[in-house]
């Protein structure tokens, strides 16, 4: 909600800007498939939240979510995502995704009217990219990186705010799990060969 508190601040900032002086009724369309949070919108007064309880209902329970009426209801769901003018979601998830892509259908570029709660757009593993680490992460049982170290890896959700990756440091050692928030991508240097080793290329 903090993300959509300021996307109205600035929409209604536009609008006087614009000369408007009628007052803009804050609405969210809610799409999820967990009934408890309905009730948590009794906490923001200021908004009218629009959505389909029932089937919120229906999607918490397997028995009547995976069938053919529920697939066309998630589709249903997911066309009117992508109609909203802006939406706060989390990209590891195929509705968010999904609903995010057929909005650029709808719109020039709507790079601006997405924002990811967890992982950014893309597909999740490979190719496999090559990252300069630019902060220290030392977390146990997790890729120990110190600024300047080379790492592969390809994206992998886990629960990091901005997604992470799996990969090992470009001098060699295991595969584990680090933060993309601690790395940078450098342009494609390198490829797999045909034993899945990487293969600089010079």
């Amino acid at each position: 909600m903090k993300h959509v508190d300021e996307w109205y601040d600035k929409y209604e900032m536009r609008q006087i800007i614009d000369g408007s002086i009628n007052k803009v009724k804050r609405r969210v369309y809610l799409a999820t498939d967990d009934p408890g949070i309905w009730n948590e919108t009794l906490n923001y007064k200021e908004y009218e939240f629009i959505g389909q309880r029932k089937f919120t209902e229906r999607e918490s329970d397997e028995k009547t979510r995976d069938t053919p009426y529920g697939l066309v209801q998630i589709a249903n769901e997911i066309n009117i995502l992508s109609m909203c003018d802006f939406i706060v979601c989390t990209l590891s998830s195929e509705v968010g995704t999904l609903a995010y892509e057929y909005m650029q259908t709808l719109n020039l570029n709507a790079a601006d009217r997405v924002l990811s709660l967890d992982a950014e757009y893309g597909v999740a593993g490979f190719p496999v990219d090559l990252h300069r680490v630019v902060y220290s992460h030392n977390v146990e049982g997790e890729l120990s990186l110190e600024p300047g170290m080379l790492v592969t890896g390809y994206q992998q959700w886990n629960g990091y705010f901005n997604g992470s990756y799996h990969g090992k440091l470009l001098s060699g050692g295991n595969w584990k799990l680090y933060p993309s928030y601690s790395v940078e991508a450098l342009p494609p240097r390198f490829i797999l060969d045909k034993n899945g080793q990487l293969d600089l290329k010079i």
